[in-house]
C-alpha cells in the first residue's frame, strides 16, 4: 500500500514526531517545520491505488527507486488532506494502517482546515508533556524508594554470596560471536605506531558490548603476512585507550588471534572501538562477516564504502567476558590456577537438531525441543530413552555439560537418571548407552527432587576439532512411575582448551598499565587461559 524513497526509509522509524500532507497534485506545497522538532512528510498517491512517502523539499522518486513498507511509519500525529477529494484512497490507506500497525496507531485525519491541523498537534504535543511529566514523577518516586532502602541496613541474601563466589570462580565466557565469515580485508598501513589511536589510519570496529566484565577479543587472521600488527580498544565516549597490542609479523599464525586483558575491565565505557592498523611489510588479513541488521557496527576506515545503501561487513570476532575486576585465576590455588578453560553455551540452532534415536510410542508428550535451549525427554519402563544432536566442529573442544532437571512439581518417583554422552559423529545408540568408543561419558545422575538442577559433564580424554554427537539417555528406575516424570535437559555449554583452539598464545598489552586496566602485581599470572580443567566450583 505504501512505498518510500530509499533516503528517508530509517527516518520513518525514528521516534521524531511526524505529520503527513496528502499531495495528489505534484509539486503542492506543504507547511514550514516547526522549529525542526516536527518532520513533515509527503504522501502522493500513484496511479496503481498505491501511494508514495517523500521529502517535501525533494521531488518524488520514480516508482522503481522506492521501497515497498509493511509496517506504517512510527509516531506519525496526523495525516492532513488540504483540498478535498480522494476519500476512497485516504480510507483505503487507513484500513491497511490499521491492519499493519494496529488502531492505536492511526494518526488524526484532518481534512481541509489548517487551524484543525495546528489544533491536533498541539493537543498531541501536551499530550506528550503530560506524559512524560507523569513518566519522571514515577522516577523521582522509584528514586526516593531505592535512596531511603540504601540508607537502611540490607543483608545480602546468602544465595546472592553464594552466586559471587561462583562467579569469581567461573572462567571466560564467550558473550557475542560474530557470524560467519565471507571475505577478508588487509589491514590498512600507519604512518606511525600512534595512527590506531585516532584512527585515521587505521581500520574501526565498534564492539556491541560495553566494557565492564570485557576480559579479550578474538580476530579471526587468514594471512599473516610481514608487517607489525597494532591493535588498540578504545572508548569513544571518554577518549581513553584501555589497551594496545603490538603484534610482529613472526607471532602471528592463520587462525583466531586472542587479545586479552590482564583482568576483566571494571570500568562503566558503553562506546569501545577496536582500531587496527599495521607498519612495515606486507599486511595482515583479517576475515569480515556481514552485519545483518545490526548496521550500527559496520567496519570503519579506509577503503571503506561510505553509501549507507552498500552492503555492511565487520571484522569476524569472538567477544570473551568474566566477573569484572578478576583474573582467570584468581582465588585458585596449585593446578587450577593454571587449568581454567573458557565456556561457550551451544546455540539455540544446534539444539533445534536434537532427534530421537529410539522410538517412543505414548500418549502425551515425551520428547521435544520446547523453551529455547531446553530438550524434553521422558524416561519410559522398558528401556533409557534416548535422543542426540550433531555438534558442529569445534576447535579445542574437551567438555561438554548441561543440567538435567525435573520440570514437574508433581513427580513423586525418585532416582530417575540422566546421562550424557560425547560420541564421534555417526555413532549409533546402543555404543553410546555402553560407552563404547565414546570420547566423553558422564555418570548416572540420579535425579530426586523437582525443579533441583544437576550437572552433567562428559569430559574428553583428548581436545577434538572435529563433529561430534551428544546423546541424552534417561531411564526409570525400577517400579518408578512415569506419572509427571518429565526430565528436561538445559543449559548447554562446550569447554575449550586454550592450548589447541587458539592458533598463538594469548596477547596481552604492551601499556595496560598507562591507559587502561592497572598493571598486574606480585606472582599472580596475568591471565590463566592455557591447560585442561575447570574449577569445580561453578
Amino acid at each position: 500500500m505504501l512505498h518510500t524513497d530509499r533516503a528517508i526509509f530509517t527516518a520513518l522509524y525514528e521516534a521524531t514526531p511526524k505529520a503527513m500532507v496528502f499531495t495528489p497534485q505534484p509539486g503542492a506545497t506543504v507547511p514550514e517545520p516547526h522549529g525542526g522538532r516536527l518532520r513533515w512528510l509527503a504522501l502522493r498517491p500513484a496511479p496503481d491505488g498505491t501511494a508514495v512517502i517523500h521529502d517535501p523539499c525533494d521531488p518524488p522518486s520514480d516508482r522503481t527507486g522506492t521501497l515497498p513498507l509493511e509496517i506504517p511509519p512510527a509516531n506519525v500525529w496526523a495525516l492532513w488532506l488540504p483540498a478535498p477529494g480522494e476519500a476512497g484512497m485516504v480510507d483505503a490507506l487507513l484500513a491497511w494502517w490499521a491492519r499493519a500497525g494496529g488502531e492505536a496507531s492511526l494518526p488524526a485525519v484532518i481534512r481541509d482546515d489548517r487551524a484543525a491541523l495546528d489544533r491536533t498537534l498541539l493537543d498531541a504535543a501536551l499530550a506528550r508533556a503530560d506524559g512524560l511529566e507523569h513518566d519522571n514523577a514515577l522516577l523521582n518516586r522509584d528514586l526516593a524508594t531505592l535512596r531511603q532502602c540504601l540508607e537502611e541496613e540490607v543483608r545480602i541474601p546468602p544465595e546472592i554470596e553464594e552466586l559471587i563466589d561462583n562467579l569469581r570462580l567461573s572462567p571466560p565466557r564467550l558473550v557475542v560471536k560474530s557470524p560467519p565469515p565471507e571475505g577478508d580485508i588487509a589491514a590498512p598501513r600507519a604512518d606511525g605506531p600512534d595512527a590506531p589511536r585516532d584512527g585515521a589510519a587505521a581500520l574501526v570496529q565498534r564492539l556491541p558490548v560495553s566494557a565492564r566484565g570485557l576480559a579479550g577479543v578474538d580476530l579471526f587472521v587468514t594471512h599473516p603476512g610481514s608487517a607489525t600488527l597494532r591493535i588498540a580498544l578504545t572508548s569513544a565516549d571518554s577518549g581513553l585507550t584501555l589497551a594496545r597490542w603490538v603484534l610482529p609479523a613472526e607471532t602471528l599464525k592463520a587462525g583466531w588471534l586472542p587479545l586479552r586483558l590482564e583482568q576483566a575491565s571494571s570500568r562503566s565505557l558503553r562506546a569501545l572501538d577496536l582500531t587496527v592498523s599495521c607498519d612495515g611489510g606486507e599486511p595482515a588479513r583479517l576475515s569480515i562477516c556481514p552485519t545483518g541488521l545490526l548496521r550500527e557496527y559496520r567496519l570503519s576506515g579506509p577503503g571503506q564504502p561510505g553509501d549507507p545503501a552498500s552492503p555492511a561487513r565487520m571484522l569476524a570476532f569472538r567477544i570473551w567476558g568474566g566477573y569484572p575486576g578478576q583474573r582467570a585465576a584468581e582465588s585458585l590455588s596449585g593446578s587450577q590456577a593454571a587449568s581454567v578453560n573458557p565456556v561457550i553455551a551451544v546455540a539455540d540452532d544446534v539444539l533445534a537438531g536434537v532427534r530421537l534415536t529410539r522410538e517412543i510410542t505414548a500418549g502425551f508428550p515425551c520428547f521435544g525441543y520446547s523453551e529455547p535451549g531446553e530438550i524434553l525427554l521422558r524416561p519410559l519402563r522398558t528401556t533409557p530413552s534416548a535422543a542426540a544432536f550433531a555438534l558442529p566442529p569445534t576447535a579445542g573442544l574437551t567438555a561438554v555439560s548441561c543440567e538435567a532437571v525435573i520440570d514437574d512439581t508433581r513427580c513423586q518417583t525418585r532416582g530417575l537418571g540422566a546421562r550424557l554422552v560425547v560420541m564421534p559423529h555417526g555413532s549409533d545408540v546402543d555404543a553410546a548407552e555402553r560407552g563404547e568408543g565414546a570420547l566423553g561419558i558422564s555418570d548416572w545422575e540420579e535425579l530426586d527432587v523437582p525443579l533441583k538442577g544437576h550437572r552433567l559433564n562428559a569430559r574428553l580424554a583428548e581436545p577434538t576439532d572435529a563433529p561430534v554427537d551428544v546423546h541424552l539417555l534417561t531411564r526409570l528406575p525400577k517400579g518408578g512411575s512415569i506419572r509427571y516424570a518429565r526430565v528436561v535437559f538445559r543449559r548447554f555449554e562446550t569447554e575449550i582448551h586454550t592450548g589447541t583452539a587458539w592458533a598463538t598464545p594469548p596477547a596481552l598489552p604492551v601499556d595496560a598499565g598507562v591507559h587502561g586496566t592497572p598493571p598486574s602485581t606480585g606472582d599472580t599470572p596475568p591471565l590463566a587461559m592455557a591447560g585442561a580443567g575447570v574449577p569445580d566450583a561453578r
